[in-house]
Parts: C-alpha cells; sequence; structure tokens
C-alpha cells in the first residue's frame, strides 16, 4: 500500500512539474502568437496609411522589423517548451517586448491621425491624389498638402414618456455636420472645420494646429474643451446613442481657445493645457475672465486606445486608462437660471459691471477593455461660489433655490458596461445619479431643471458596419428625479450615415 502511495505521489509530482508547466506555457504562447497575428495587421494598415508620410513611413518599416525579430523569438522559445522553467521565464521576456511594440504602433496610430494624412491611392482604390477613409482626400504629389472633406447625419424616431403620458413622438434630425480638414505646406501644419446645417451658429470646430515637435503640439481656434471623457468622444463614436444625461450638466462645450497637447513616455501619458474665453462656441467673452483647463490621462496597462465606443478591434491584452480634468472658471452671472421663478439683479454692489462666480470642476475617468468588453466609469464635482451675489434681497429667489451656503458642491457620477458580440452587433447598460448644477458654464444646457437630483438607467443594442462605424442604434433610458418626483422614459431609434 506505501509503495503505491508512493508511486501515485511520484507520479502526480511529475506530472505537476512537467505537463502543467507545458500547458501553462503552451497556452501562454498561443496568447502571444494570436498579440503578434494582431499587430502584424495594424502594421500593414500603417503602412498603408503613412506611405506618403517620409518621416513616420521609416517609423512604420522599424515596427515591422522589431516584429519580425519578436515572431522570431516566439518561434525559438516554443521550441525550448522541454526546458520548462527557463523556457517560461524568456516567454515572459517576449511578452513584454510585445506589449512594448503595441504601445508604439499605438503612438504611431494616433500622430497619424493627429496631422489628418490622406491614405494612399493604392491602399484605397483611388487614383491621382484621391482617396477614401472617412470622407474623400485630396493630396499633392509631395503631401506637402492635402484636404479630407467628410460628414455625417443622424436621423431617429425619438418617444419620450413621463408619469405614463406620451410627451412626445417625433422624428428627428439630430445632427448634420460637414468637415474639411489636413494639412497645408507641410504635415506639421493641420486645419480643421466642422460646420452644422442645424445650429443658429454654424461653425462647431475651427482651429489650426501646429506640431511643434514629436508629439507637442500648438492648438488656436474653436473646439471641444478637454474636460469629461464623454464629451470629448465624438458623437460618431458614442457607446450609446446619447451620451449620459448627468455628466452632461457638468461639461464644459467648445470654446475659442488655445492650447498645448501632447504625450509623453512613449505615449503612456497624455496633457492638455488650454485658455479660453469659457463662454461656449462662437462668442466673445462674456467678461475679462478667462478659463483654465487641464486634462491629463495615463495607459495603466496594455496599449494606448482612443476615446471611442468600446472594444471594437476585441484587444487581445488587459488595457486599461485613466484620466482627469481640472477647469477653474470666473462665470458672469446669467439674467436667469432654469427652475428659478423671477429676475435675478447680476450687479449687485452697483459697480456698473455684471458679477461673476467662481466655478472650480474636477473630473476623473477610468476604462477597461479586454477581447470585445469595455468597463468605463466618469465622476464629475463642481464647487460654485457666490460671494455677496444671494444676499442681496432681489435674489431672495434664488437663495431659496440654491441653499444657505455659500459654497456650493454638486457631484455626479455615471458607469457602463459594454461588449461587441459577433456580426458586430454590440450591447451595453449604463447608470448613473447626479445633482445638477445650477450654472450651465461653457454654453452647456441642460433638459434637466438646476438642482434635480438625478437617477439614470440605459439599456442599448447597436450596429456596426464593417469600418466600425455605428449604423443603426437603439436605447431606452429611464429618468427618475427626486425635486419634481417624476419618473421619465426615453425611447431612440437612431440611424447614422456617415461620409
Amino acid at each position: 500500500m506505501r509503495q503505491r502511495i508512493a508511486t501515485i505521489a511520484t507520479c502526480s509530482w511529475l506530472w505537476l512539474v512537467a505537463i502543467v508547466p507545458t500547458a501553462l506555457a503552451q497556452r501562454a504562447a498561443q496568447g502571444t502568437r494570436a498579440d503578434i497575428q494582431a499587430l502584424e495587421k495594424d502594421i500593414d494598415e500603417l503602412r498603408a496609411k503613412a506611405v506618403q508620410v517620409p518621416t513616420i513611413a521609416t517609423a512604420v518599416e522599424e515596427l515591422s522589423a522589431r516584429l519580425v525579430a519578436l515572431e522570431r523569438q516566439l518561434a525559438e522559445r516554443e521550441r525550448e517548451q522541454n526546458a520548462i522553467p527557463d523556457a517560461i521565464t524568456r516567454l515572459d521576456g517576449v511578452e513584454e517586448q510585445v506589449a512594448k511594440l503595441a504601445i508604439d504602433v499605438e503612438a504611431i496610430t494616433a500622430r497619424l491621425a493627429d496631422i489628418e494624412q490622406p491614405w494612399s491611392p493604392e491602399a484605397s482604390g483611388g487614383a491621382a491624389g484621391v482617396s477614401y477613409r472617412d470622407g474623400f482626400r485630396w493630396t499633392t504629389a509631395d503631401g506637402k498638402h492635402a484636404v479630407t472633406l467628410g460628414g455625417y447625419m443622424q436621423i431617429r424616431y425619438q418617444l419620450r414618456v413621463s408619469d405614463g403620458d406620451i410627451e412626445e413622438a417625433t422624428l428627428r434630425l439630430r445632427r448634420a455636420r460637414l468637415g474639411i480638414s489636413g494639412h497645408v505646406g507641410s504635415e506639421r501644419v493641420g486645419y480643421k472645420l466642422l460646420l452644422s446645417a442645424l445650429d443658429d451658429r454654424a461653425a462647431l470646430d475651427a482651429y489650426v494646429q501646429y506640431a511643434v515637435r514629436g508629439d507637442l503640439f500648438l492648438r488656436v481656434g474653436q473646439y471641444k474643451t478637454r474636460f469629461t471623457r464623454g464629451f470629448i468622444t465624438s458623437s460618431t463614436r458614442l457607446a450609446f446613442v446619447e451620451r449620459s444625461r448627468v455628466i452632461e450638466g457638468y461639461r464644459y462645450g467648445r470654446d475659442i481657445q488655445v492650447g498645448l497637447r501632447g504625450t509623453l513616455a512613449g505615449q503612456r501619458f497624455g496633457y492638455h493645457a488650454g485658455l479660453g474665453n469659457g463662454s461656449g462656441p462662437n462668442a466673445r467673452n462674456d467678461n475679462l475672465d478667462v478659463d483654465a483647463n487641464v486634462r491629463l490621462d495615463a495607459v495603466v496597462m496594455g496599449p494606448r486606445f482612443e476615446y471611442g465606443q468600446g472594444d471594437m478591434r476585441r484587444t487581445g491584452r488587459p488595457s486599461l486608462m485613466l484620466g482627469a480634468g481640472v477647469v477653474y472658471d470666473v462665470v458672469a452671472m446669467p439674467d436667469q437660471i432654469a427652475g428659478v421663478d423671477g429676475p435675478i439683479n447680476t450687479d449687485v454692489d452697483s459697480d456698473g459691471d455684471r458679477d461673476n462666480v467662481r466655478v472650480l470642476s474636477a473630473s476623473v475617468d477610468a476604462v477597461f477593455r479586454y477581447r470585445g468588453w469595455q468597463a468605463a466609469i466618469e465622476g464629475v464635482l463642481r464647487n460654485e461660489s457666490f460671494g455677496t451675489i444671494l444676499e442681496h434681497p432681489d435674489n431672495g429667489p434664488l437663495l431659496a433655490a440654491i441653499g444657505e451656503r455659500d459654497r456650493r458642491i454638486y457631484m455626479g457620477a455615471v458607469g457602463q458596461l459594454t461588449v461587441l458580440l459577433p456580426w458586430q452587433v454590440r450591447v451595453g447598460a449604463r447608470a448613473g445619479y447626479s445633482r445638477q448644477p445650477f450654472l450651465g458654464v461653457g454654453g452647456a444646457s441642460s433638459e434637466i431643471p438646476s438642482g434635480d437630483h438625478v437617477l439614470e438607467a440605459d439599456g442599448m443594442v447597436q450596429l456596426y458596419d464593417r469600418r466600425g462605424v455605428r449604423w443603426l442604434g437603439l436605447q431606452y433610458s429611464f429618468q427618475h428625479r427626486d425635486d419634481d418626483g417624476g419618473d421619465h422614459h426615453q425611447m431612440v431609434l437612431e440611424a447614422q450615415l456617415k461620409l
């Protein structure tokens, strides 16, 4: 009996030290090979895009050479599987190099996007300097000049129900926009003009961007204030049909501003710092003060990914990014605040100038992606300081609505989970809660009355084409507002046409 037990124990020990590590090593090697194959596809796409950008084309060829070397190393490690412990250690080294290569590939991809470089005719099927990729692109033979013409429309059916009564049932043209972008004289001097056919002020984005050096860019003109991640994400790339309403009340919109943006440490860290009017799009400064905004992000694990709709590339390696934004603004008191009855005295010290409110806003976010799954969370905090404005007898209704404290603090948070299914179908759920701030700063406004405590829950399903562009989306939204005690439901079915 003892001999049989000893034999079984010996066999078990041999199985643990030999077979199990071998299986683990083989599985690790398979995962690394899958990552290498995905990188090979990405580099091939980059090579086609960068054919007319000599500096980037050289960098792409260097990436390709590194990939070939990694393939050879992996093949050697797979042949060394008999030396179990040593082979596993060496395979870990290959995995680390693959991760670094993935980061560098994403860096080159982001740089190409920043300079709006057109695709080559050979890669896109065009000719004579004309190509197509998310719009029609023309470029000169030397690559010094390029222009892209694109646009999109979003048409929807929208149904709203409040407290059991149908409030709205309508077809609606949500957005209709035309964009022109490219570079002039050099790939370092880029520009963008985005026009809306539906807004009173047609110009949405209108800026010039200069590549100072490497990944450092100077941008001047009108563009989105980089504060909340949800608003920075383009409306064509949203994970849901609509952005979260509990966060929208805190965001800063487009503004006329000047800013520096770039990346550090191989795109592990990204930053933007800017100064603007703080008055919204196409508007002059409404007082003598400018707003200051800063946004930072960091890649904690995996490669850097874009601000987009989810894990459309089914990332083979767990990836996590963190972000944070801060805006300091001195806001001119408006003549009317939603939800407050009666006029507001905007010059309590009678000096002939409109009174100001000091506003400090902060946002944090985290996004995780892996194999088609994306989990994201975003939180916002705002501190509004009214000073002596509320002490004036004329502002009694405003004081009653806002509260007795001089400093008003508002907070909101939202979390979401989405997954990419077969046949380019994405489903997801989202929940959030906030108290809506009183000031609609940065040109932003909200359908939700100021001061309301709002609970939000959403579900969606969206269909994408082979390019990863959303073409049809369905979203159901539920809201409960504490102040009015009402439940609000909305159903949206939206079709998107993108050039």
